[in-house]
This record gives structure tokens, sequence and C-alpha cells, in this order.
């Protein structure tokens, strides 16, 4: 198979590049690049900023702590307010006695032989978003409750299985703790569960519902650290705090009075079918 010929093609016009032979392209210059500007925040953003009003005002919403750790801190003064008791000798008394609110830890860093006795732990346990739209939605009942021009956005509900580890010293003490925590988490008529209040955090709720006890057999058993495990299931919303502005609806109309009316003649209305009557006395 021969090959097609190559340039120059004799039957080609002298003008034409196909008359020339080929040349071989040169080396490219090398390219100038400025040097890439870093962007703002602001600029690398995509959207209307939630707090982009007119006259612009400091953010409104900068929460020092989120809600979940505001909503396991109330489950931990609940829970470290119950009285408790474990059974007594034979034929006597039970013995009562409480959970300091110090013995309560969230997401627990220290390891078992360091905690006090007995002692809860809030630890971390599978996440649940369930988004409230395309996008955030206002809580028009906030509207100036925690500052003028402020209101509240509703982002999502997120829900959170929390482990609870329940640590005693002994067998007794540690089922008495379990029995009175699993009897606590139905407390009001109302529903399963209970709702807590979360006054640092905008004063939105939590709800709390037991969902499972798991006992767990330790290996430091022998050395008076027991352990067991009951999974709640929390609930609460994620909000925002932004600022906002009221839209002023105003309407401007010009009138003008051409120079050749009379002043004693009033112009009809048409759309009341009015005629044109003067202004002043009759003639």
């Amino acid at each position: 198979m021969n090959n097609p010929p190559r340039p120059p093609y004799p039957n080609a016009p002298e003008c034409s590049p196909a008359h020339q032979p080929p040349e071989p392209p040169g080396p490219q210059p090398t390219p100038i690049l400025n040097p890439p500007t870093p962007l703002t925040a602001e600029q690398l953003l995509i959207g209307t900023p939630t707090d982009n009003v007119f006259p612009r005002r400091p953010i409104a919403g900068v929460p020092p702590i989120d809600g979940r750790s505001v909503a396991l801190k109330a489950l931990g003064v609940y829970l470290t307010s119950l009285p408790y008791a474990r059974v007594g000798q034979i034929g006597g008394n039970p013995v009562y006695f409480g959970i300091p609110y110090e013995n309560y830890f969230i997401d627990r860093q220290a390891e078992p032989n360091e905690l006090p006795f007995p002692s809860i732990a809030a630890t971390d346990g599978p996440v649940e978003s369930k988004k409230r739209g395309f996008q955030p939605q206002p809580n028009y009942s906030t509207r100036d409750q925690f500052g003028q021009g402020t209101i509240l956005y509703m982002h999502e509900e997120r829900e959170e299985i929390v482990p609870l580890e329940v640590w005693s010293s002994t067998h007794p003490e540690l089922r008495s703790i379990v029995a009175t925590i699993e009897a606590a988490f139905h407390p009001t008529q109302e529903r399963n569960g209970f709702l807590l209040r979360l006054p640092d955090y905008y004063w939105q709720s939590a709800r709390f519902m037991l969902e499972r006890t798991e006992w767990a057999e330790e290996a430091s058993a022998v050395k008076n650290r027991r352990m067991a495990k009951i999974h709640v299931w929390m609930s609460y919303d994620v909000v925002h705090l932004v600022n906002y502005v009221t839209m002023l609806q105003q309407s401007v109309v010009d009138t003008e009075i051409p120079t050749t009316a009379s002043p004693l003649v009033i112009a009809p209305d048409p759309s009341i079918g009015g005629q044109s009557y003067p202004s002043g006395p009759s003639p």
C-alpha cells in the first residue's frame, strides 16, 4: 500500500501553503502565567450570604457550643438528679445513693481505671440527618426573640443513637442504676420518652427515647470495674441565628396639573362615571 503524497504538491498554486515544503514548528514561547490572587471567603462562596442585609450588621449567630453538646449536658443533668437505690442487707431497707454531675462525661476520653465510680459516659453513635427542604426554613415565631432584627433558621433534624456507658464497682449497684435509668425514660403521660429544654441552644428542645440495654462482661470485672451500655435515641433541631430586615412596600405617584387647566373645574373620575362640576358658586 502506497503512502499518500506529502507536500509540496505540484498541482497546488504557488501562493498556497501546500506548494511549499513543510517546515518543522519552531519552539513555542514559554507561557507567562499571572500569579494566583488569593480570594477571600466571601469571594469563594457561591450564592447569597444568609446575613446579607442592608444596612450591613455584624453576624448574629456565632454559637459558642453545638446543639449535640447542649442536649447531652441536659441529659446528664436529668440523669444525675435521679435518686438511686441498691439492695441492702437481708430484711433491711435499700441503700440510697446518687451520681454527682461531675461523674457524668461526654465523649469519654479517660481510661476505665481513671473513672470515678459510679459514673455515666455518653459516647458517640450513628447519626442521621433529615433536611427540612432544599434551603433553610425561617421560624417566624422566633423573630426578635434573641435580638432585635434576628430570626432562627431551621436547617435539619438530627438523630443519633447515643450509647451511655454506666460504670460501677459492684453488680448490685450497676443493676440498680440501669433499672432506675430505664424507668426514668417514661416520666410523663404525653409521650414515650421525654423532652428536655435547651436554654443554651436558643431554647430548643431535645427528645430522648430508650432503645436497648447491653450488659458487657468486662475483663476488668475482677478489678471491680463493671459496665453496661444503655442505647438512647436522641433528636434535636439544628438551628442558626441570622439577621433580617423588614421589607417596606412604598408606592410613589407623580401628579401633574396642566398649566391650561382651570382651577374651578374638577376632572371627572371615569371609573365611577362622575361628571365635571365647578368648584365655585354657580354663575
